[in-house]
């Protein structure tokens, strides 16, 4: 099995020091139809972010970050939903809950809060209402905590 020497710099106690990792080659690790379908649901995900931002686009301050093979959806820095193994999620909140009231709440992952599946992704103008009429009722962004 071929092996590839890779490095790194981490901080400890205040110094830089260089870690070296035997990483073996990935094409053993996993077989070549399983990195197809992994590339496959990366560009699928990917497609579907570029789409949802599309529609969202008359909001103005929406952004989204790739997030473990997903991606984490902001309005005015607050989350409001994702893409994730099982599609494109919001939050439940009551204007979620009143835009789509068919949708079930489905949990993204496991031990995660239940979210709504979007049942109304092909409707703009309904998508925008729904996520500026959401905003109020999200969460404020927690402060990220600088670690010394």
């Amino acid at each position: 099995m071929p092996c590839v020497m890779s490095h790194f710099y981490k901080k400890r106690r205040g110094k830089y020091s260089i870690l070296f990792l035997n990483v073996a080659h990935r094409a053993a690790m996993t077989s070549d139809k399983a990195e197809e379908k992994n590339t496959e649901g990366h560009m699928a995900n990917r497609e579907l972010a570029e789409y949802i931002m599309e529609q969202l686009e008359g909001l103005g301050e929406v952004r989204n970050i790739p997030m473990m093979g997903g991606y984490i959806f902001y309005y005015r820095e607050r989350i409001f939903g994702g893409i994730y193994g099982n599609g494109f999620l919001v939050k439940e909140t009551k204007a979620s809950r009143a835009f789509m009231p068919d949708s079930v709440p489905e949990p993204p992952y496991d031990g995660a809060k239940p979210m709504l599946p979007v049942t109304i992704l092909e409707d703009r103008d309904k998508m925008q209402e729904m996520v500026r009429a959401m905003y109020p009722e999200l969460p404020e962004r927690k402060p990220r905590v600088r670690k010394r």
